[in-house]
C-alpha cells in the first residue's frame, strides 16, 4: 500500500511539472534580449552553420515573420525557385516532424501544394547578420528552406534545426538553400 501511495505521488508530481521537466531537458529558457556576439557564441557552442544566419530588421518585422511561421519554434517554410511557398503539412497545426521526411525526398519536380506566402514577403523584413552577404536569392537553387530558431529554445536547435539543415545539404536530387532566421529579441530594437 505504501509503495502504491509513493508511486501515485510521484506520478502526480511528474504530470504536474511535465512541461518544466521537458523544458529543462531541452535547455529551453525564458527569452531574453540577445546581442550578435551571444547569438554567434551559441551557434559555435552547438557547431551550427553560421554563414546563412538572418535576423528580423526590427520588432514590427519580427511580429510579421513570427506570424509567417505560425507562431511556432522551431518551424520551417519551403519555397520553390520561383518564390512560391510549398506546404509540407496538411494543416497549420500539424507537427513539424514531417519535415524530416520531406527534405530528403524533395526533387526538382515536386507534388507539394502551394501556400499563400511568397519569398518576397521576407525580403523587406529580414537582413543577414553579415552585412556583406547578399540576400538569399540564387539562380542555381531549386528550393529555399527558411528555418526559424532562437537561442532560448535550447537543444531543439540541435534536434531539429541542425538536422533539417544537414538533410537539405545531403539531398542530391535538388539544390536547397537554407536560410536560418534568428528569432531572439535583438539588442537595439526599441
Amino acid at each position: 500500500m505504501k509503495i502504491q501511495y509513493i508511486c501515485s505521488l510521484f506520478l502526480l508530481i511528474s504530470l504536474s511539472s511535465c512541461s518544466k521537466i521537458i523544458s529543462n531537458l531541452y535547455g529551453i529558457r525564458e527569452p531574453k534580449i540577445e546581442k550578435d556576439i551571444t547569438i554567434f557564441r551559441y551557434l559555435k557552442s552547438k557547431s551550427m552553420e553560421e554563414s546563412n544566419i538572418y535576423k528580423c530588421k526590427g520588432k514590427e518585422e519580427y511580429k510579421n515573420v513570427f506570424n509567417y511561421f505560425n507562431n511556432n519554434f522551431p518551424e520551417a517554410l519551403i519555397f520553390d525557385k520561383n518564390g512560391n511557398q510549398l506546404l509540407y503539412k496538411l494543416d497549420k497545426q500539424d507537427c513539424n516532424a514531417g519535415l524530416f521526411n520531406v527534405i530528403p525526398n524533395l526533387e526538382k519536380n515536386n507534388n507539394l501544394k502551394f501556400g499563400k506566402l511568397k519569398i518576397n514577403d521576407f525580403k523587406s523584413k529580414i537582413t543577414p547578420f553579415n552585412k556583406s552577404s547578399k540576400l538569399f536569392l540564387n539562380e542555381k537553387t531549386d528550393y529555399y528552406l527558411f528555418i526559424n530558431w532562437a537561442v532560448f529554445i535550447g537543444n531543439l536547435n540541435v534536434d531539429h534545426v541542425k538536422k533539417w539543415e544537414k538533410l537539405a545539404i545531403s539531398n542530391i536530387k535538388c539544390k536547397i538553400t537554407v536560410i536560418k532566421i534568428n528569432m531572439d529579441l535583438q539588442e537595439g530594437w526599441d
